[in-house]
This record gives structure tokens, sequence and C-alpha cells, in this order.
């Protein structure tokens, strides 16, 4: 490999012109196929379509789901219903539901009462009259006619006729596209947002569902995207200056990470298709950890400069070549056993981040020999440290302090918490913590309810064995189960005959001796038409909502955005209706697969760099101290993760395998160094700048993703920016005491 590295880097410079034009060209290409990204936020659309409540989904279509956007609207009625007009009129949306014809409202809610009692309900009115003056008695009203309380003020709470609150008025828009189109769901929100601005006298202040997240997470991925990246190469850029005090360093060292971040954008968009929350960070993530191989080669070209030779750019391929090579593959390594998981967003994270890595690698072999020669910057003398070797009786305390510690940050590692609320991981605007009263009942009134397909053979068989699971609490996060029946029930003429017979009976001039509330709840009865209806008589929202009476829905209880409580719905559904469908138990078996995924991807990714660093160090006792330093770095690390206070989430738990990869390259550049057998003070003197000014520029890499909107990305880099520092200087220590202690 030397060799080859070395002949490579000759190339280069002997065809520099043909290099950069080469580079210049590829770097338009990528442009072109890159932007504009697409992105798609939806972290349920990861899961795979083998999953059963994935499958359940799919089968059963995503424009069956009864999803959209809630509005409240706490203006006047004449407002709000000039709004939903407005709204209806645009092309995005379906249709609007605010509220339903009074006289069909109060059809539908009678129809709820059991027949019996409506008879019971009559023979006792009859028989108030009967019992003259007598009945105005408190005592025998209230005994007699207690079941009329039923009629009082019937509300019919299905899904998105959920009654108005006295605050105001809620809506329901049902787009015509299906929420999980990004770009739909994006030009519908916009689409609501732009109507509502014009129709202010409505008073609309709040706004949910299921649209509202997808539109919110992709204007966030888009905005962190740019965000994240720019900050990101910010901070590398000025570190660079600082660190190897030149300006025209920092532009050279840039150009091939620039060259390997675009096309890594124009892979992700050929073999993805869109940028996930995962994979958004992969660009501001490659300016840093790409960086890493330019520095550690330019100060071998100055250290070999400085010493004399004639080709220090062929030497330092040679020398550093292989290290940086290793270090590369042990990066990518641990981003590709990420690729083992069944969830979706960790198999992209691996792509996306593999595939930047050795594009970083192979850009920077490739062009800088182009870059160096022509710039100049090989002239410069490189920066040493002055510092001094360690005696072996330090080095032996240094490593029982460094065991000891290890041991201690395992023990504090298992104080480490996992954040539950699956809203924490998007923008901190839908954090459902940070939301106001208001705003929680209308995220609340906005969770799809789950959904079962029947038949009107099956309908009520289904339908009551669900009842029965709910009365015997078998399902405590479903809250109860709505059917075509019960808007329309089967004996819907004896229900209409028998309150046809009380309306009647209210009209009746006797009924003005019972105590007025009583007359008032009977007032309701004088005001219906005692008609049945039919499937034609009711709005297209509503028939829409049961699937034409092919659909029985469940509406949800629970803090659902808690995952653990979406874990249990999914448990239920799956143990006593199998063929519900439930996005929020979506949800639940996303939870599930990520805690099942990452210990194997954490697992494959320490073999993985075990193995390449047995091929690099070729002795299994080199390699074994060279995983026994990661090992105690990476412990000491989570201990201090612990301490901090920093909590892991569905998110940043992709950072425990990729540190694996990330805190072993500095320890790989000392060991192929010390093993040269050069002095520990002269390793470093010289190895230590080019490590220190790597590691910061992977660090403030990761540091930038705390610019992103969204909580998932800013976990991230919390979790990475400490543990790279902890775990890079312990493991970086211990390999320096071991180096020390056996010569």
């Amino acid at each position: 490999m030397r060799e080859w590295l070395g002949q490579l880097a000759r190339w280069g410079m002997t065809h520099a012109t043909a290099v950069r034009l080469g580079a210049l060209v590829l770097l338009v290409l990528g442009a072109v196929a890159a932007f504009p990204p697409r992105v798609d936020p939806n972290m349920l659309a990861l899961v795979p379509h083998t999953v059963p409540a994935a499958k359940a989904l799919d089968e059963m279509g995503a424009d069956r789901l009864p999803s959209g956007i809630w509005l409240h609207a706490s203006g006047a009625e004449a407002e709000v219903e000039a709004l939903a007009l407005a709204l209806e009129a645009r092309d995005e949306v379906d249709y609007v539901l605010w509220r339903l014809d009074p006289d069909l409202a109060l059809h539908l809610a009678l129809m709820q009462l059991d027949p019996e009692k409506l008879e019971d309900l009559g023979a006792r009115l009859r028989l108030s009259f009967a019992l003259g003056s007598a009945a105005a008695s408190p005592a025998i009203s209230q005994k007699l006619l207690g079941a009329v309380g039923a009629i009082s003020a019937p509300d019919l709470a299905l899904g998105p006729l959920a009654p108005s609150d006295a605050d105001g008025h809620r809506l329901f828009v049902r787009p015509k596209l299906p929420h999980h189109d990004p770009a739909a769901s994006l030009a519908v929100v916009n689409a609501v947002e732009a109507v509502i601005a014009a129709h202010a006298g409505a008073g609309v202040d709040g706004m949910a569902g299921p649209y509202v997240v997808v539109a919110d997470g992709n204007r966030g991925i888009r905005a962190d995207l740019g965000r994240t990246s720019g900050v990101s190469a910010l901070l590398v850029l000025a570190l660079l200056v600082v660190g190897l005090r030149s300006w025209r360093a920092p532009l050279v060292l840039f150009a091939p990470l620039v060259l390997a971040a675009v096309l890594q954008l124009a892979v992700v968009q050929a073999l993805l298709g869109a940028l996930s929350p995962y994979t958004v960070m992969g660009t501001a993530v490659l300016f840093g950890l790409g960086i890493d191989f330019g520095i550690h080669l330019l100060a071998r070209v100055r250290e070999a400069r400085a010493a004399g030779e004639d080709e220090p750019v062929v030497i330092a391929w040679r020398s550093t070549g292989p290290a940086v090579v290793f270090a590369a593959l042990t990066s990518a390594a641990g981003f590709s056993a990420l690729g083992v998981a069944r969830f979706q967003g960790l198999s992209q994270l691996a792509v996306a981040m593999s595939v930047g890595v050795l594009l970083a690698l192979a850009s920077v072999l490739v062009l800088l020999p182009a870059l160096i020669g022509w710039t100049g910057l090989a002239d410069q003398p490189p920066r040493r440290l002055a510092v001094a070797s360690p005696s072996a009786g330090v080095a032996r305390l240094g490593l029982v302090a460094i065991g000891v510690g290890a041991v201690l940050g395992l023990f504090s590692a298992r104080s480490l918490r996992l954040e539950h609320d699956f809203t924490a991981l998007g923008r901190d605007t839908l954090r459902f913590e940070q939301l106001g009263d208001q705003a929680r009942e209308l995220t609340r009134s906005a969770v799809p309810p789950a959904l079962v397909a029947v038949t009107d053979a099956t309908r009520a068989t289904v339908q009551q064995k669900i009842r029965d699971h709910i009365s015997a609490g078998d399902l405590p996060h479903v809250a109860g189960v709505l059917s075509m029946d019960d808007l329309l029930p089967p004996d819907q003429d004896r229900r209409v005959a028998a309150l046809a017979r009380l309306r009647e009976q209210a009209m009746d001039p006797r009924v003005r001796r019972l105590p007025p509330p009583l007359v008032e709840r009977l007032a309701k009865l004088r005001e219906w038409t005692p008609v049945a209806r039919t499937r034609e008589d009711l709005p297209r929202g509503v028939r829409d909502l049961l699937g034409d009476g092919e659909l029985l829905v469940l509406p949800l209880a629970g803090d659902l955005h808690d995952m653990r409580e979406s874990a249990q719905l999914l448990d239920e559904l799956q143990a006593h209706v199998p063929g519900a469908v439930s996005e929020l138990a979506l949800q639940g078996a996303l939870y599930r697969l990520i805690l099942d995924d990452l210990p194997r991807g954490a697992l494959l990714a320490l073999g993985l760099v075990a193995l390449l660093a047995l091929l690099d160090r070729r002795r299994p006792g080199r390699t074994l101290w060279v995983i026994a330093s990661l090992g105690v770095g990476l412990a000491w690390a989570l201990g201090v993760v612990a301490a901090l206070g920093i909590k892991l989430t569905l998110v940043n738990l992709v950072g425990l395998p990729i540190l694996l990869g990330l805190c072993v390259d500095v320890i790989l550049h000392l060991a192929h160094r010390l093993d040269e057998g050069e002095p520990t003070e002269v390793v470093l003197a010289t190895v230590l700048p080019a490590s220190a000014l790597s590691t910061a520029t992977t660090v403030v890499s990761f540091l930038a993703l705390l610019a992103a909107s969204s909580g998932g990305l800013r976990s991230v880099g919390q979790l990475v920016c400490v543990a790279l520092v902890v775990g890079t200087l312990i493991g970086a220590a211990s390999r320096v005491f071991v180096g020390v202690g056996r010569r």
C-alpha cells in the first residue's frame, strides 16, 4: 500500500492541471444532481414494510387514513364560516368540517340512546302526567325523569366532529393528498396558512395534525441542512486558520471536502431518494471528519520538507497515507455497521456517511497533491510542541487511573436515560411538553384513530368483540369503537318511532308542570324532526371517516407521544385487534426496531474496527492495545455523558457505534509512529498538533448540529461532542502510556 500511495501522489503532482480540471467538472455535475435537495421528514416512513404494523398500513392504503389539519378559531361564527368556505375553495383541500346541521347532529346523537330506555322514558313521562301537580316535586321528578338528561345536550364525539369548546370553534381540514407525501404536505400547509392570513378575523390560534408535523419537518430539514453545514464549514475553517497559521492551507484542504460533500449529496439523492432526519446531518459531519485526512498528510509533508527530503509529498503519502486510509476505513466501518439495521433511517445513514467518508478519502488522496505543489504549502515549516515523554512510573500510574476511571464510567453509564417523548425529536415548535394548554388539547384531538376494515356482514360482530375487550380492560389505550351502525343503527326505525312518541309528549301542555330544568331538556325534542336518515344524508366527511361503513374507528387514549405507551398500544392491538391499523402503533414499532437494531450495529462496528486494526497493525498484540485503548476511552466517555445528564434519543443513539470509528483514528496515528521506534517525545511533538487539530475539527462539525432546529439533531451534537473529546483524550493517553511502559 505504501508504494501505491506514493505513486498516486507523484501522479497527482505530475498531472496537476488535469486533476484540478477533472475535480471541477465533477463538482459541477454533482451540484446539478444534488440541488435542490429532496427531503422527507417522516420517520415512520422509514419503518420497513415487513413489520406487521407497516404492512397493515400499506394494505389499507394511506388515502383511507382520516388524517388532516385541525384548526382552532376564536373569532365570530360568521368569520369562521367564511374561513371554512375559503379553505374548501382551495384546490389542495377536499373538504372542511366544523359543524353539522343542528337537526342532523341531534338526530345522530339521539341514535346513540338505547331504544328500550327511550320507551321506558316515555312510560315514565306518561306516569308523571298522571301524577298531576305531584310530579313537580323535585324528588319524584328526578326519580321518574332522570333519564331525560341524556337528551339535554347530546354530543357527537366523532373524530373531526368533536364539539367546539367554550373558547372557540374547531375545524377539520381534509386535504386531497395523503400526508406521507412531504411535498404535498408542505403545499397543503402553505395553502392553509395563506387562507388563514387572509381571514385574520377568524382568529385562528392553533394548528395541528399529521400534515402540520410533516410540513414543519420538511421546512426544518431544509433549514437545518444549510444552517448546520454552514456553521460546520465556518468553524472548521476558523480552526484550520488558527491551527495551521495560514489562510491558504484551510482553503486547499477544504477543496477536496467540498467536492466530496457535493458528490455525497448527489449519491444520497440517487440511492435514497431524499434526505431523512438522519441523513441530513451528513454534510456537516463530513466537513469535520474528512478534514482529518488532509491535516495529517499536510503535517507530514511539512515535516519531510523540513528534514530536507526531495519528494516530501510522496514521502508523506507513503508514511502517513496508510494510517489515513485505515483511519478512514474504521470511520466508514463505524457508520456502515448501521447498515444491518432493519430501520431504514439507520441503514440510510450508514450508506450516506460511509459513501461520504470514502469520497472524502479519495478526494484528498487524489486532489491534494495537485493543490499542495500549486500553492507552495509544503514549504512552510511544521508545527511542533515541546512535550516531554512521561516516565515509566508516571505511565503505570496513568494506566491505573485510566482503568479505575473506565470501571467507574461503566458503572455510571447505568444511569443513562432515554428520551421517550417522540415530539422531542422534531422542531421545538411542535414539542408537546412546550405547548400551551390549548395547543396540547388540539394536538390530542389531532391524534389519528386506529382503523379496522370490516364489511356489512362482519361489522357488528367485530365491533362487539372490540367493545368486550375494552370492557375487560384489554385495550387501555383505546377509548371506544365507532361504526356506521352507531350513527344509523339497524333498528333506526324503532328508535325514531320511540323518539317521535317522546316528542309528542314533550309538546303536551302538561309538561309545564314539571320543573323548569326538565322542561328545558325536553324542549330539544320539540325542535327535532323525527325522520329516519340514510347514508346519503350524512356529510361527505362523516362517510369518509367511516369508509362508507367499511371501517371501524377506534379513538385512542393516553399519552401516546410517549413511545413506551405507543409500543404498548402496538402490543394491545396485535393481541386483541390484529387487523387494526394505527400510525401511533407504527411509532411503537419504530421505537422497538431502533432499540433492537443498535446493539447489533454496535457489536458489528466493534468487530469491523478490530478487523481493520488487525489488518493495519498486523500483529494481534499491537491490535489488542489499540482496541483496549479504544475501550477505556469509550468507557470514560459514557460515564461523563451520564454525569452531565445528557439523554439518549432515538437519533443520537446512532452516535454510539459511530464513536468506535471516530475515537480510534488518533490512536492509530499514535500507534503507527510509536511502532516505528521513534522516541515518544518526538512522536508527541509531531503527531499531537495534527491529532489535536483533526479531533477539534471533528468535534466542531458535530457542535454545529447544536444550531439545528431539530431536537434530534441537537441531541447528536451534545452526545458526540462530549463523548468524542473524552474518548479520544483517554484513548490516546492510554496508548501513549502503554508505549512508554513497553520501552
